[in-house]
């Protein structure tokens, strides 16, 4: 599995955020409430569920929010 690192408003697969294979993009919308509103991912990571990696891990992140 590839690594899946953490940006400004977004996760994402790549050396860095300017060298980005696979991301998903999201922004606040109220308490408790985020909208994904980019997803991408390269040719070479293509049906591997690295789209589905990705948003998992935003849906992590809002569930550990409203824990707190």
């Amino acid at each position: 599995m590839a690594e899946i690192k953490e940006g400004n408003h977004k996760f994402y697969i790549g050396a860095d955020e300017d060298n980005i294979k696979a991301v998903v993009t999201y922004m606040d919308s109220g308490e408790n409430n985020i909208i994904l509103d980019h997803t991408f991912v390269s040719p070479e990571l293509r049906g591997k569920n690295i789209g589905q990696q990705l948003v998992k891990r935003v849906v992590d992140l809002l569930d550990n929010i409203t824990k707190r």
